[in-house]
């Protein structure tokens, strides 16, 4: 029989660092004030308020005719995962009102989102299949992960026991990306996570030879909605490339 493979997608975050991305030069804020204008120009039509006001949330932000959050879960939906999970915390009701009419869908609270992502991680483990060999953990504000990538993950895991790969990510340009995928034998190393580390613990501590790399040309396993910035460079790749 073939494992079972389930994903999980992190969207419980508050969105700190996009509302406050920690630059004083005058120059940075001259180039985030005519930033804050072409995106507010973007969202003035589309009815969306400004990324970095309080009352905004980066995932509901949108990236074309969806939100960003939409594109993420619609590319892990069209892959060959089992199950799909979306771990949700801040805005949560937001986030249940826009997927109340997915059947394939489970939706999480996470009570404790505030206390980092590790406490979202917990929450998805804790909420998969018992009979999952494997959890492909994505990142909710990473909207360009293609299905196919996440298939050749799920690929490379099933055939993965001669080498005994137990993490896998997605190597873009020599640079580690996301999503990430944990084998069962690590869910109790992830449950004794904590803070805001997510699954990189674990990845430092097991032997080098478990943790396997899969090239990728697609450079969206590298780019996430971190800043305003990051966000009209998201609306700029989704208007050339999609």
């Amino acid at each position: 029989m073939s494992p079972m493979i389930s994903g999980v997608i992190l969207a419980a975050g508050t969105s700190s660092r996009m509302k406050n991305n920690g630059s004083n030069s005058s120059q940075s804020k001259a180039q985030s004030k005519a930033q804050f204008n072409a995106i507010n120009d973007f969202n003035a039509t589309n009815e969306f308020n400004d990324p970095s006001s309080p009352e905004s949330h980066k995932l509901l932000l949108p990236l074309g005719e969806k939100t960003v959050i939409e594109h993420t879960v619609d590319n892990a939906s069209y892959s060959n995962l089992d199950e799909l999970i979306v771990v949700t915390g801040h805005k949560s009701r937001e986030l249940k009102d826009l997927f109340c009419n997915r059947s394939n869908l489970k939706l999480v609270h996470n009570p404790e989102y505030q206390h980092g992502q590790s406490t979202s991680m917990k929450t998805g483990i804790t909420s998969v299949s018992p009979s999952t060999q494997a959890i492909i953990f994505f990142l909710g504000d990473q909207p360009f992960i293609p299905s196919e990538l996440v298939n050749q993950m799920i690929a490379r895991f099933k055939n993965s026991s001669n080498c005994n790969c137990q993490i896998i990510y997605p190597l873009f340009q020599g640079k580690r990306g996301n999503p990430v995928l944990f084998a069962h034998s690590l869910f109790s190393q992830l449950m004794s996570v904590s803070g805001d580390r997510g699954g990189r613990q674990v990845m430092e501590n097991i032997p080098p030879e478990a943790v396997c790399s899969l090239p990728t040309k697609k450079p969206g396993v590298l780019f996430d909605l971190d800043s305003p910035q990051d966000y009209q460079k998201a609306v700029e790749f989704y208007k050339r490339h999609l």
